[in-house]
């Protein structure tokens, strides 16, 4: 999260709401210091609660009028953005409230992200008493989430991401986020055997989870479903 970027994107003359919705969830979501980000669309809408066409038109606006870069890259890889709110809009010495408030999330953010493996899961509402314990390193994962680790590309984080898969199951269901990421994590595999996408650009699995990137799932179904042939494409 950038406030500075939100900051900036709050004074841009957007042509309507939903515009600079979708671009304030972009700066939240955004490197500070590169502008770039790459949430999924379906993360897109959930975060500024419109449908996933809508969104899809208002990212071209954006991108027509270059307040955004997109590197959609190969077949199937995972958009990247990069924001472009330099071209007109400056955060000015008035603005050091806001400068001040983002170092200081920054500086929190840092030391949580230090001393995170060591806190109880129960410093937010436990998912059932079996939980409420410590997640370190030498911790005893359930079967299910080992099986997605064991599969998951880009490896950092085990505990974190522990703690994110434990939220995503309370809210889905064990056999649900298994099925669902099975079907993500298979295809992020398959871009990386055919040198689509390296891993270093797949996320964290903590943000694969804390993003519900396993949702991406129905997008993955519906482009590997068989394209039906037309009466003309038949005939021919």
């Amino acid at each position: 999260m950038s406030f500075i970027l939100m900051a900036k994107a709050l004074k841009v003359d957007f042509p309507d709401s939903q515009t600079k919705l979708l671009m304030l969830a972009l700066a939240d979501y955004a490197n500070e210091e590169t502008g770039e980000c790459y949430p999924s669309l379906t993360t897109l809408a959930k975060r500024a609660c419109m449908s996933k066409s809508t969104v899809a038109v208002k990212l071209n606006w954006l991108e027509e009028y270059k307040w955004i870069t997109r590197d959609r890259g190969t077949f199937n890889k995972s958009t990247r953005y990069y924001l472009n709110l330099d071209k007109e809009t400056v955060v000015t010495e008035d603005d050091s409230v806001v400068r001040q408030t983002d170092r200081v999330v920054r500086q929190t953010d840092s030391v949580v992200r230090q001393t995170d493996t060591n806190l109880p899961i129960t410093y937010k509402q436990p998912i059932n008493k079996n939980y409420n314990k410590k997640i370190s390193a030498d911790s005893n994962y359930c079967k299910t989430f080992e099986t997605i680790w064991k599969n998951y590309p880009n490896k950092k984080g085990k505990a974190i991401a522990y703690k994110k898969y434990l939220m995503a199951v309370k809210k889905y269901g064990k056999d649900e986020i298994l099925n669902r990421s099975r079907i993500v994590i298979e295809d992020y595999n398959a871009q990386i055997n055919r040198k689509e996408l390296e891993s270093k650009y797949i996320p964290h699995l903590s943000t694969f989870f804390n993003q519900e990137r396993y949702q991406d799932w129905e997008i993955i179904e519906e482009q590997n479903k068989p394209k039906r042939l037309t009466k003309n494409q038949m005939a021919g």
